[in-house]
């Protein structure tokens, strides 16, 4: 057992499959919390109906690697020094993320996987669990800082408008960035860089708030995308 997994409780069968159900952790301070990875039908990770609320993770990582399946989990007001960073060959079902944290954020995004052949049985494991699931993850009361949310369906995310907005890939051709005077170095266009580099369709952003450097670049942008019917 990890050192997460020996401080939450987990419980590990005689196959190895491990598991968390019905917990609640508040005001608890973790030098990390790591999830994982597993190989489902090897190894499997659940946590389910438990949530964490008001905690700090102290300096270690806050990661949710491949394989891991999280059902009904909440991360209320949950501070770390890094952002909290989710693998999308995790299964995330009826996830939410909230509070207003000071420091972290959230990052979903494809991991680096030298193993191929593992990387395509997840695939196939995720297409069957994910065409099951209607909400993967819900943001829409999270207030905290930077969130970047890439290779996840948008449509199967919980965002608030106000806040978060979708950018697909697609619109790096059907878009004329020239005729709107939009640069590569546009607020935009390097998020869509962000997706190319990842390969990913679509992506899940934060909107910057009053006051941060580029809240008028992006506020223009945002206002050009809508005249054309984009955004």
């Amino acid at each position: 057992m990890t050192s997460t997994e020996q401080m939450l409780g987990m419980t590990a069968d005689s196959a190895g499959n491990k598991s968390l159900a019905g917990a609640t952790f508040v005001k608890q301070r973790f030098p990390e919390l790591v999830f994982g990875p597993a190989l489902p039908g090897v190894q499997d990770f659940i946590v389910e109906n438990t949530r964490f609320e008001n905690c700090v993770i102290q300096a270690g990582m806050f990661y949710v690697f491949d394989g891991v399946i999280l059902r009904n989990v909440v991360f209320d007001n949950v501070s770390s020094a890094d952002a909290f960073t989710i693998s999308t060959r995790a299964v995330l079902d009826h996830v939410i993320v909230s509070g207003s944290p000071k420091r972290g954020g959230l990052w979903v995004k494809p991991f680096e996987t030298r193993d191929h052949a593992q990387q395509h049985a997840l695939g196939d494991w995720l297409l069957r669990i994910h065409s099951r699931i209607d909400v993967m993850l819900d943001i829409s009361s999270y207030r905290g800082p930077e969130v970047e949310i890439v290779g996840l369906p948008p449509e199967k995310i919980v965002i608030d408008p106000e806040r978060h907005f979708v950018v697909r890939r697609e619109w790096k051709d059907s878009i004329d960035w020239k005729e709107l005077s939009i640069p590569p170095t546009g607020f935009i266009r390097t998020r869509l860089v962000r997706l190319q580099l990842f390969k990913a369709a679509a992506g899940i952003y934060d909107r910057p708030s009053k006051g941060e450097e580029n809240y008028g670049e992006a506020m223009k942008e945002f206002a050009q995308l809508r005249e054309i019917g984009v955004l």
